[in-house]
């Protein structure tokens, strides 16, 4: 019984091992000025939709935005939407008529 309890114990503690987060560190894009109060900081940083921020630096102090990193790479770029439902036709190479062409 013994063994069982340490067996999981042992699990779930190495499951756990890795699981932190990395956290991203960027400078605040609206805070003005030097930054004395985290509260502020934090403040203007979750309007950037961060989840925290820190007041940073010893001689020039900047509000620092905090959030998870992101591992995965960038998105693709979205290809813009066709202007209609109707897709055009292939070009058709000169010389070459077609079913539609002897129709009249």
């Amino acid at each position: 019984m013994k063994t069982k309890v340490a067996a999981t114990a042992l699990v779930l503690l190495l499951l756990t091992f890795g699981g932190e987060a990395k956290i991203c560190h960027d400078p605040s894009q609206t805070f003005k000025g030097m930054c004395f109060s985290n509260s502020n900081c934090i403040s203007s940083c979750i309007s950037e939709d961060y989840t925290g921020g820190y007041c940073g630096g010893v001689i020039d102090r900047k509000c620092m935005c905090t959030k998870e990193c992101d591992d995965a790479p960038p998105p693709l770029p979205s290809l813009p939407a066709p202007k209609s439902g109707r897709r055009r036709p292939p070009p058709r190479a000169p010389g070459v008529t077609t079913i539609d062409d002897t129709r009249t």
